[in-house]
């Protein structure tokens, strides 16, 4: 008696698991129809508060202004904002990455410098805060930000957009 024929993993071809391009198609309409805009926009506004406040919080203990917290907190909001809305598209769901993370980083750059004056003038942090304008907002800003702030804060919108959706190979 002999043995049934059975292909060793050398011999088992690329075609044997090909993919027709109808396949793939349906693949593709079926996840974007399971694409959420409203749950990827809420999860990416949690992960922009949730990320700028720890950004605030990091700052606040270490005492020291930390720019590559801009891109860690773009990196959260991209990959937020693909796992609550299921996104494998770049529009809207890449824009709205983008955003966020461009306002994250203006934020935590802002809070950054909030935190430190009220170090150097022994001012309450809340204090501060509930007597922030967008005069003195705009002061603070200009104090802090530098050249590398804006090259983080540029990151952070690309990193924020290429994580937000899950990009589909097959075409």
């Amino acid at each position: 008696m002999t043995k049934p024929s059975v292909k060793s993993s050398e011999t088992i071809a690329a075609t044997d698991f090909e993919v027709t391009d109808d396949g793939f198609d349906k693949y593709k309409a079926l996840m974007i129809g399971e694409q959420d805009r409203a749950k990827g926009t809420l999860g990416g506004i949690g992960a922009f508060l949730i990320g700028t406040t720890v950004w605030a919080e990091v700052v606040q203990l270490t005492g020291n202004k930390l720019d590559w917290m801009a891109l860690a907190v773009g990196l959260i909001i991209g990959y937020a904002i693909r796992l609550f809305g299921k996104s494998v598209e770049p529009a809207p769901f890449g824009y709205i990455a983008g955003i966020l993370a461009f306002f994250s980083s203006v934020l935590g750059n802002l809070l950054t410098a909030c935190i430190m004056f009220s170090h150097i003038k022994k001012v309450p942090f809340f204090s501060l805060l509930s007597h922030l304008n967008p005069t003195t907002a705009f002061f603070f800003l200009r104090a802090v930000i530098g050249p590398f702030d804006v090259i983080f804060c540029i990151g952070a919108v690309l990193l924020a957009h290429y994580f937000s959706f899950k990009q589909l190979k097959g075409q």
